[in-house]
């Protein structure tokens, strides 16, 4: 083989080597899938923030729907210190409810409960409720762990199990720092629609892109 040819050939491998596939998990929510990044969520941690969780509860449960969905022996978790899962609402859109365990541990023990249900190995997707710890620094500082060390921990526990993990947060409350995250998306929500906006995705680029999401094109049934 000719040098040139040898090299167009390496070339052509090495773009292949710097753009890997990104397992994605595509919620079948069209106006949101085309308008991420990566088709859907990727692997690791994504941050779903918005004004007082309105929204978030919604892309959650669409992609719980869809990990059941796509693997009918998929088991999901959903971390929270309050109340803030609706099972009937959850069971309306396609959730299987028998397949999703909900934790509710107490506020000290809560980012080290997450931390361990990310690292089992059993969940192909963690939901967990971050307004009621992770962005409450004294209780953070009570476990001796910052808010983006936990972060950091559930990313390496997703990432060596191929789990994702949705965290629902407050975007109105004041961070230090942002978390390391995979992709951050800020949520609002409209009448009838979502109007959701990729803020920070895997490869650090910025305000990429928004989509308005209408009710309409919900999944509502799994299967």
């Amino acid at each position: 083989m000719a040098l040139p040819a040898a090299l167009l050939a390496l070339h052509s491998r090495l773009r292949v080597i710097e753009t890997p596939r990104v397992d994605a998990l595509a919620f079948a929510w069209p106006e949101l899938d085309a308008m991420l990044p990566d088709g859907g969520l990727p692997p690791g941690v994504t941050e779903l923030a918005s004004d007082g969780a309105l929204g978030t509860s919604a892309l959650a449960f669409a992609a719980v729907r869809a990990v059941h969905t796509r693997d009918a022996r998929a088991w999901c978790a959903w971390v929270e210190l309050g109340d803030s899962l609706h099972a009937p609402g959850a069971a309306q859109v396609g959730v299987d409810l028998a397949r999703l365990l909900v934790v509710r541990p107490s506020s000290r023990d809560a980012a080290r409960v997450s931390v361990r249900v990310a690292s089992s190995g059993a969940f192909d997707l963690i939901v967990i409720d971050a307004f009621g710890f992770l962005q409450q620094p004294q209780t953070a500082r009570a476990r001796g762990l910052s808010p983006d060390v936990i972060v950091r921990k559930l990313a390496l526990s997703a990432e060596s199990h191929g789990a994702r993990v949705l965290l629902l947060s407050d975007s109105l409350l004041h961070r230090v720092m942002p978390w390391p995250v995979a992709l951050r998306l800020a949520v609002e929500r409209a009448p009838n629609e979502l109007v959701v906006r990729v803020v920070k995705e895997r490869h650090g680029r910025l305000g990429l892109a928004s989509a308005r999401v209408p009710f309409s094109t919900r999944p509502c049934r799994a299967g």
